[in-house]
């Protein structure tokens, strides 16, 4: 059962090599985890080594300890980079042991199989071809040719993405790299058609003016929802319009929390933002946030006064009352009933007529496995729900909370580089940490 053997092997690949990594045990058992990351190799490489050694003589089968032993023993070198994807590749390995193990595929040790078929998009399609429109239609051409259905190509730094090179120091585009990125995605595009799903991607190097871009190129290709959150009317207005004219899918909007306004001034301010664009949209719902919101003769003329507004957040605690209630004054088809407030309720909410969960991003696969099991009524779904709860609880102390919460989360997974919270705001104090920590190691 013990780790007897490590090796780390490179594999040369088109772009850049793959690094993988072989588990041995002392049973015999073998296990393959994959840890390649973008430029260094050889960093990478190294980061295995480490990782591999330290874990040598070690419990195969306990998995998740493993996991958290390298993250905390080795958390001085940081936590992304070459040391997760090490971390990564030992965590592949030692679940594909554990599925021989069990003479089980290991996505039946997940919990089964949920697709029978994943679509396939083409990546690095491009790479060969001379950077121009025409080079990029011929290459999208050939492409499609080949029997792809979908792709993934950045227009705006081909292939070189080096900070400086491609881009600027402030990460923004001269006007001529802006043309000729819009350029080839504009030829991509014609070559494969309105119904061929492409992904623009931008390696987190652009900046927030450069990224508007791409919602202006993508037209309405990725669907784009964004929130109006401005707290005067005027301006919410002219957010919407902006949006709108950005080529955005669909807008959201929190009434303003500022001012304690009344029921007829909540409306009035949301009927404006309906009036300025014709996009779908959704309310959110939020008392509890905003300190006021809409009474139901307000709501009920938004749902007779504009056809595009098609959804509500409730952002109640608990929601299932309030989920109840709508779908009695305007059925579950007038609406789509999204529940916020971390999920707090969901059970009692999705039997009471809501349609989904609009969540933080902290824990999004725990939401996402626990909204799935609770749709197809597996007999489970309540208990893992029960676990789930606390660590819900916990996040929605305050809406300061909520936020610190999810940022550090994201931290821990290696998603954010630190887990600062801009003022108003506050950090997790070191109390708060360790309470969450104590809900994570129960969560496990």
């Amino acid at each position: 059962m013990r780790i007897t053997n490590f090796r780390t092997w490179l594999v040369e690949g088109i772009k850049y090599n793959w690094t993988l990594v072989k588990l041995e045990t002392e049973d015999g058992l073998t296990g393959i985890g994959e840890a390649t990351n973008w430029p260094g190799s050889a960093m990478v490489e190294a980061a295995c080594e480490t990782v591999g050694r330290h874990i040598l003589g070690e419990d195969s089968r306990r998995i998740d300890f493993l996991w958290t032993k390298c993250y905390r023993d080795m958390h001085w070198l940081g936590q992304a980079g070459p040391l997760l994807s090490a971390i990564s590749a030992v965590d592949i390995a030692l679940w594909d042991i554990a599925g021989k193990r069990a003479r089980m595929p290991v996505y039946q040790l997940l919990g089964g199989a949920y697709r029978k078929r994943i679509q396939l998009y083409a990546n690095y399609w491009f790479i060969d071809c001379d950077g121009s429109p025409e080079g990029y239609r011929a290459a999208a051409t050939a492409m499609a040719a080949a029997g792809f259905t979908a792709c993934k190509f950045d227009p705006f730094a081909h292939t070189s993405y080096r900070y400086g090179s491609d881009l600027s120091e402030n990460l923004s585009l001269t006007e001529e790299q802006k043309d000729l990125a819009l350029e080839r995605l504009k030829a991509v595009g014609e070559a494969l058609g309105p119904k061929f799903p492409i992904a623009v991607e931008t390696h987190a190097m652009l900046n927030g003016p450069t990224a508007e871009i791409v919602i202006t190129a993508a037209g309405g290709r990725t669907p784009v929802v964004l929130n109006v959150t401005s707290q005067a009317t005027r301006q919410a207005i002219e957010t919407a319009r902006r949006f709108t004219r950005l080529g955005c899918q669909g807008l959201m909007c929190l009434p303003p929390f500022v001012g304690g306004l009344s029921s007829a001034e909540t409306f009035r301010h949301v009927a404006a933002v309906l009036e300025a664009s014709p996009l779908p949209f959704m309310l959110q719902w939020s008392p509890s946030l905003a300190g006021s919101g809409m009474d139901w003769t307000h709501l009920a003329e938004l749902e007779r006064g504009f056809p595009h507004c098609r959804a509500v957040k409730v952002d109640f605690a608990p929601p299932a009352p309030t989920v109840a209630r709508l779908a009695a004054e305007f059925g579950r088809e007038r609406f789509t009933y999204m529940i916020g407030f971390a999920g707090l309720g969901l059970p009692d909410a999705l039997e009471q007529g809501a349609h989904g969960l609009m969540g933080g991003c902290g824990h999004l696969e725990q939401d996402i496995a626990v909204f799935q099991a609770l749709m197809v009524g597996d007999p489970a779904a309540g208990e893992h729900f029960s676990q789930l709860e606390t660590l819900l609880q916990f996040e929605m102390k305050t809406i300061h909370t909520s936020i610190a919460t999810h940022k550090w989360l994201l931290k821990r997974r290696g998603i954010f580089a630190g887990g600062r919270v801009r003022a108003p705001g506050a950090e997790l104090d070191d109390a708060l940490q360790f309470e969450l920590e104590q809900i994570l190691e129960r969560l496990q």
